[in-house]
């Protein structure tokens, strides 16, 4: 999400409020393409928190589903590539 991403940050800036500042710090805007996104699905906290202490995965209570979506089986046949 490229447009919500935050900006490089420059590792020489505010060094005295910094303590794993001698470590380094690297960060990178990651874009996905909306044809990359299938769904988004939305869960409450308490049933995520009661399926996880089952062993379970928990049920989206919503879920968006992206109509600009592209499975990428129909344009790519890497897999016949390699055969």
């Amino acid at each position: 999400m490229e447009a919500f991403s935050e900006e490089l940050r420059d590792l020489n800036l505010y060094t005295d409020f910094s303590p794993v500042h001698l470590e380094g710090e690297i960060s990178a805007k990651l874009v996905i393409p909306t044809a990359q996104i299938q769904r988004a699905d939305f869960f409450t906290l308490s049933d995520a928190n009661a399926a996880a202490a089952n062993g379970a995965l928990p049920v989206a209570q919503r879920r968006l589903v992206n109509t600009h979506f592209v499975n990428p089986a129909d344009y790519n046949n890497l897999r016949e590539l390699l055969l």
